[in-house]
């Protein structure tokens, strides 16, 4: 046989269609996991591929193109640029900024403005445990701070469950 090889189909059998693209709703999110990791990306990303050890978890930059945790505490992620979302409607291939990542952060962790809207808890609210702030300094850079330490958050930010998405989704 030969060794794996770039292109080609995948096909997945999929038992239930999405209902819409919110990940956010304990109980309900299943199905829409199905699509949310094709279609988002999130800041990291866990290496994958021939060359990583199965059960090694080597978290790698993904929307972002570097990241700095000087502490357990404080986390900066500087944004790749020139990415874009898709050419559809309702974002129209408009520019991915920092404040993407804060809106998307504020919204899976029911926080920011977004705690004013009195949304059910989210269903991976513990990604972000003892968050302090999300802060855009500017358009290419996200900081997050958490109260105390708060090592896995590199691991969860790379996690599937965590994409950056566009506020224009919700809107």
């Amino acid at each position: 046989t030969t060794g794996p090889r770039a292109g080609g189909t995948v096909s997945v059998n999929v038992q239930t269609d999405p209902f819409d693209w919110d990940l956010s709703y304990i109980g309900k999110s299943i199905p829409n996991s199905n699509g949310t990791s094709i279609a988002y990306e999130g800041l990291l990303t866990l290496a994958r591929g021939p060359n990583v050890k199965y059960g090694d978890l080597v978290v790698q930059p993904r929307l972002a193109e570097k990241y700095e945790a000087p502490d357990a505490q404080t986390y900066t992620f500087h944004l790749r640029p020139n990415v874009s979302f898709a050419n559809v409607a309702p974002v129209s291939g408009r520019r991915l900024t920092s404040a993407d990542a804060v809106w998307s952060y504020q919204y899976w962790s029911r926080t920011g403005p977004i705690a004013a809207r009195k949304l059910p808890e989210a269903q991976f609210d513990w990604f972000f445990e003892g968050l302090d702030s999300i802060q855009a300094p500017d358009d290419t850079t996200v900081v997050v701070r958490f109260k105390e330490p708060f090592a896995p958050f590199l691991s969860y930010a790379a996690s599937d469950y965590n994409p950056v998405v566009p506020h224009e989704i919700f809107d």
